[in-house]
């Protein structure tokens, strides 16, 4: 578990920035909204070296860099563009662990919006392990990963990368979210199918 201290009074008290460049900065936000380090960012009172450096450390989080990671397909289809965009994460990765459910890796330039990442352990179902990253190789990273699947080729091109039994998964529970299918349709899909193959049905 990460530790839930707010991020501009730990940059304090490490003296990365001052309490004074912490006030403006608050006020900034305020008026423009956005999280606290990327406010402090580009008000110039600390670099993004300096803040993904402090980051890693500080929360024991491990960097990724966005411009050379390659970008799983399966993980990609997890999360819409609005939520990942909306809570500032991107998956890229889904690390296999049998018995249990894969572990989805993140890619974040906040990991202390834990808001966010809950939020995104909701809406998958998988155990989260975020990485941190720059904002602005963030930005260039999730425009390349979600605009690059608006057209019917790119979809065809993603789903191709996808494991069948990933690909049922996700669209079973696209279709259940959605209220399109119920548990009880889907066992009588899955009844059918089986009755089809000559075999026993199971529940599911």
């Amino acid at each position: 578990m990460l530790p839930r201290r707010r991020l501009g009074e730990l940059l304090v008290e490490r003296s990365l920035i001052t309490c004074e460049q912490l006030e403006t900065a608050l006020t900034r936000q305020k008026k423009e909204g956005g999280r606290i380090g990327s406010t402090l960012v580009k008000l110039g009172y600390i670099t993004e070296e300096e803040l993904l450096r402090f980051l890693s450390m500080f929360y024991d989080v491990p960097q990724v860099d966005l411009q050379h990671a390659a970008i799983s397909a399966e993980a990609l289809c997890l999360l819409s563009a609005e939520k990942a965009r909306s809570c500032a994460v991107l998956p890229f990765r889904l690390m296999e662990r049998p018995p249990d459910r894969p572990l989805l890796f993140v890619a974040t330039p906040d990991p202390t919006n834990f808001d966010a990442l809950d939020a995104v352990h909701t809406a998958t179902g998988y155990d989260i392990e975020p990485f941190v990253c720059s904002y602005g190789s963030f930005a260039e990273a999730i425009e390349r990963a979600y605009g690059r699947t608006s057209s019917a080729d790119d979809v065809h091109q993603m789903l191709a990368g996808m494991s069948s039994h990933r690909l049922v998964e996700a669209l079973v529970k696209l279709l259940m979210k959605k209220k399109v299918l119920t548990p009880a349709e889907l066992n009588d899909v899955i009844c059918e199918i089986v009755s089809d193959e000559g075999e026993e049905p199971h529940d599911a």
